[in-house]
């Protein structure tokens, strides 16, 4: 007879003789034990699970690792059993069986009847969000081990924000019917401030240049906008920082060996501590370029800025190689990469600077794809783009097409995205992706003036008329002082080369009696006709030729005003009181523009330089006028949300010939929104004896403003906010002082609405003198910017 015997320290076999009866006894239990083994092994006919009120029958079975037709016996039980707790739908499961058919009774975990958060706004307005991507919400099953897990995440949110001492409960509260009532509670702490920020080994930089590069400190007392609240993502990206202040001075052995953080019992106050390394400094001995080089090595070499003997830079020496791969884009090289590897001499405190060119396959560019462009032609974008289809890649041309398009009035954005095709390493397709916005703004006025009366004034500009990218313009204006009518049309591709076109036609009215200026009334008809040729890709040559009519006519009894002798009218009038003039207007001018974008700029200028020459058809009148008007964008850091805005902007009127001078109808004038804020409009310059502006021969306006960010208050795509400060003022040639400049100081914000731009100014004035008329807040709706 063979049986297995148990043994304290393992297994052993042991065969033994026995006698005849046992033997038969033996056998008659082994055949019995056999038949109980095969009535527990059985064909699963049909599976039936019990108890199921929100679970999915087909969820159950799913999860079953036994199917219909399958053998089941009692060895399976705990694997189905483990299966289904896997789920997470239940609290306990049975099973049973009645002839071939497999029964499974099961108890569901409760369900999610409500969710309340009791805590900050914030958190109720976050956190749904945050449940519903954990799995947890009203019909959901209830899960513990999910609400464990939700309750840490929360918790550890508020650690990295540096609020310490929030309390975070998240509590099942049991109600009838096997559901349950979530309730998160959030009681936040305030912000852990940091206390101190303690270096130690820094011999190289002082505390106070190294602190200047990190955010995590104390607020000094005087800094309003300091930020001494702690959290561990700024406190990380401090260490980089520092890191990098010591690699781009030349410490490339610098190493930060302790970073300490402690808290004051309250967990209010956080103490930082910083040892640190500094190592020596290296300077630059030689340059390496190695590898695939398809250009001129040359070309590479000048792209370097670090020479032998200088200072190491790491931030220095990574530009450069992120300019080598810039050429090598342009040269067709699309996925080229230079990689830059110092090779110190520790002896000497020398590095050697080794780029190493991989420059891959030449790259042609298949497509180009226009996505976004929901109210515009294709043709609109695509005449704007310098890289074409079936062409060499070229960077520079990208970057050239980008940067055309969004000085586009009617784009918001537009991205140029490369995407590599599926088996084809030789060929790029281009997703230009443009964000189209508002195409045109419009001017609606009625207002009310002690000089003009009631004034109804009424403009709209659409700058993508019908998709087309073309240009129409309607003005009308109608008070006791002025009425005015104008249409324009302004097509910037007339030719496919480029070439602009531009017609106008105005008619205005003006009564200077009634404005205390002169006793003339004039009526002026233009037409206008200007062609732009492009002469580079940022500058145009602009020609323009107007023809003006203009009616003057002296009432024979004047209500107020007198005849000022400084506007010599009696030169254009003659002494029966009416007059015509037909003068043949000229002018060329240069328009440069380099900027990034049209909607508020971060980068570049824009100038306007022109001379218009006024010359008669009949009449002896003739002068001439120029403008010269240059805008400057200056980015002051990476993230271009601070942009100083520089613009100086000068005009001169003089009269020649026969003519002695410029007409007072054509003077220049200074003052409003777009030269000197803070100055009411053409308020500036001489006056004549009714204290009355006359306008002037010279102009001179400068402005300076700084940009700073605004994403604290709106988005910024749509907000900009600058501090200002302007000075200005218009002169008559043989009175020029400049001790004259008016000035204005103060805020300025621009805003883009759905109904077009916005420009609010709150302005202080500087140098201003009694009977200056001033104004301390203005704005501009429908403003372009």
């Amino acid at each position: 007879s063979f049986y297995i015997m148990h043994k304290k320290d393992g297994v052993g076999c042991q065969l033994k003789v026995m006698p005849k009866r046992y033997i038969c006894f033996l056998c008659g239990m082994l055949l019995l034990l056999s038949g109980a083994l095969l009535a527990d092994s059985f064909p699963v006919g049909d599976i039936r699970v019990q108890g199921l009120k929100r679970a999915s029958l087909g969820a159950v079975l799913n999860n079953l690792p036994i199917r219909i037709g399958d053998t089941f016996d009692e060895n399976d039980t705990p694997e189905l059993i483990s299966a289904l707790y896997d789920t997470g739908l239940f609290d306990d499961i049975a099973i049973n069986r009645s002839g071939n058919i497999l029964y499974i009774r099961v108890v569901e975990r409760p369900g999610i009847a409500e969710i309340e958060i009791d805590g900050p706004e914030q958190a109720k307005t976050a956190l749904p969000e945050v449940l519903k991507a954990e799995g947890i919400a009203v019909g959901r099953i209830f899960q513990r081990t999910l609400a464990e897990r939700l309750q840490d995440e929360i918790q550890q949110q508020y650690y990295a924000i540096g609020r310490y001492g929030t309390k975070i409960s998240v509590e099942a509260i049991e109600l009838e019917g096997r559901r349950v009532k979530l309730l998160i509670t959030i009681r936040e702490s305030e912000v852990a401030k940091i206390s101190a920020f303690r270096l130690k080994g820094n011999s190289r930089f002082s505390t106070e240049e190294i602190l200047d590069v990190v955010e995590s400190k104390p607020t000094a007392w005087y800094d309003f906008f300091g930020d001494d609240e702690y959290s561990r993502l700024k406190l990380s990206a401090d260490m980089d920082a520092i890191r990098k202040l010591y690699f781009d001075n030349g410490y490339l052995d610098f190493t930060l060996s302790t970073v300490r953080v402690s808290m004051d019992p309250k967990q209010e106050s956080i103490y930082i501590d910083v040892e640190m390394i500094e190592g020596r400094r290296y300077s630059i001995d030689k340059t390496r370029i190695g590898g695939d080089i398809p250009v001129p090595k040359k070309e590479l070499f000048d792209l370097v800025i670090l020479k032998k003997g200088e200072i190491f830079s790491r931030a220095a020496a990574l530009a450069a190689a992120r300019r080598m791969e810039g050429r090598l884009a342009s040269a067709g090289y699309a996925f080229a990469t230079v990689n830059m590897v110092p090779e110190p001499e520790s002896a000497k405190a020398k590095v050697d600077l080794n780029y190493i060119v991989e420059s891959g396959r030449k790259i042609y560019v298949r497509r180009i794809n226009i996505k976004g462009n929901t109210g515009t032609s294709d043709e609109v974008y695509r005449r704007e783009m310098r890289q074409m289809e079936s062409a060499p890649y070229d960077k520079s041309k990208i970057e050239l097409s980008k940067r055309r398009l969004r000085r586009l009035p009617y784009i918001e954005s537009a991205e140029i995205d490369d995407v590599r095709l599926s088996g084809v390493d030789d060929q790029v397709d281009l997703d230009v992706n443009v964000a189209e916005r508002l195409s045109g703004y419009y001017n609606l006025g009625l207002g009310l003036s002690n000089a003009e009366g009631a004034v109804l004034s009424f403009q709209i500009n659409q700058d993508n008329f019908l998709g087309s990218g073309n240009r129409v313009g309607v003005a009308f204006s109608n008070s006791k002082v002025n009425t005015r009518y104008a249409l324009n049309f302004f097509d910037p591709y007339y030719t496919a080369e480029g070439v602009s076109r531009l017609l106008a036609f105005s008619y205005r009215s003006v009564d200077y009696d009634e404005d205390d200026i002169v006793a003339v009334e004039t009526d002026e008809v233009r037409a206008e006709f200007g062609l732009g040729l492009p002469i580079t890709e940022n500058d145009t040559l602009g020609l323009g030729l107007t023809v003006q009519s203009i009616s003057l006519d002296i009432p024979e009894s004047s209500t107020g005003a007198t005849i000022v002798a400084s506007s010599d009218i009696r030169e254009f009038v003659d002494r029966e009181g009416e007059d015509f003039f037909n003068p043949l207007i000229l002018s060329v001018g240069v328009r440069f523009d380099a900027r990034d974008r049209s909607l508020f700029p971060t980068e570049g200028a824009r100038i306007n330089t022109n001379v218009t020459l006024f010359s008669p058809i009949i009449n002896d009148l003739n002068y001439i006028k120029f403008n010269y008007d240059h805008q400057h964008y200056i980015p002051l850091n990476e993230a271009r949300d601070y942009v100083l805005f520089l613009r100086g902007w000068l005009s001169y009127a003089k009269a020649f010939g026969d003519t002695n001078e410029v007409p007072f109808y054509d003077k220049l004038y200074a003052g409003g929104s777009n030269s000197v804020r803070g100055y009411r409009n053409n308020s500036l310059g001489p006056r004549d004896l009714n204290d009355v502006p006359l306008g002037g021969d010279l102009r001179l306006i400068g402005t300076s403003e700084l940009f700073v960010p605004s994403e604290w208050l709106y988005d910024p795509a749509r907000l900009r906010l600058g501090l200002f400060a302007d000075v200005g003022n218009v002169f008559d040639e043989d009175d020029i002082n400049l001790g004259d400049l008016r000035g204005a100081y103060g805020l300025h914000i621009q805003w883009l609405t759905a109904i077009g731009g916005i420009s609010f100014s709150f302005a202080n004035n500087f140098n201003d003198e009694s009977g200056d008329e001033t104004e301390g807040f203005s704005f501009d709706l429908g403003t372009r910017f």
